[in-house]
């Protein structure tokens, strides 16, 4: 005959009842590691954008830098363009004098 104690085992751990309290403290500690883990991983999506933004702020005072140069290329050259059109006026009156008053073309 069985013996009706055998079958009177103590639960396993997975079937023994939970305490409410007992529950709420294993779902904020499951909560705790994955907050955890998702702090980290943002953190390391952070530092990756804080190192392409900075790179592209690198980018992006070069170019600056470069325009700023061409500016002043630009202006110089639109400067001694604007000089030669007012030289060029004052060298044809010159000619006008000299061709009306000493009869000398110079073409």
């Amino acid at each position: 005959m069985a013996n009706p104690t055998a079958s009177r085992q103590k639960p396993k751990k997975s079937q023994q009842s939970i305490t409410k309290g007992e529950m709420e403290q294993l779902l904020a500690d499951q909560a705790s590691k994955i907050l955890n883990a998702v702090g980290e991983k943002l953190s390391a999506q952070e530092r990756r954008f804080n190192i392409r933004l900075e790179k592209m702020e690198e980018r992006f005072a070069k170019r600056l830098e470069l325009t700023k140069t061409l500016d002043k290329f630009l202006k110089r050259l639109s400067d001694i363009e604007e000089e030669f059109t007012f030289m060029k006026a004052d060298l044809n009156r010159v000619k006008a004098v000299l061709r009306e008053k000493l009869g000398v073309v110079l073409d």
